[in-house]
């Protein structure tokens, strides 16, 4: 998606983070992390990856954090005026 879209639909950077156990590993608790664009507050993409996950994987969630971030901005440049080396 070219970021003039991102603008105009107001996507965001969004970061879900799933705590979770797996059937065979009970005691151990895992992470599963994922970053991509979304649509706050209603979030598309997120509530379609989590009804898949409760659909088709067998692990037992134990804690979902969801967090995105502000508004695309352009990107700064600061010109480097000397180059050296160290040895």
């Amino acid at each position: 998606m070219r970021i003039r879209d991102q603008i105009i639909k107001d996507t965001r950077i969004t970061t879900i983070k799933v705590y979770y156990w797996m059937p065979d590993y009970e005691s151990i608790l895992q992470l599963f992390m994922w970053q991509f664009d979304d649509i706050p507050p209603q979030f598309p993409k997120a509530h379609k990856f989590l009804n898949h996950w409760n659909n088709n994987v067998e692990a037992r969630i134990k804690d979902i954090y969801l967090s995105y971030a502000g508004h695309l901005k352009q990107v700064e440049f600061n010109p480097i005026n000397d180059i050296f080396n160290i040895h």
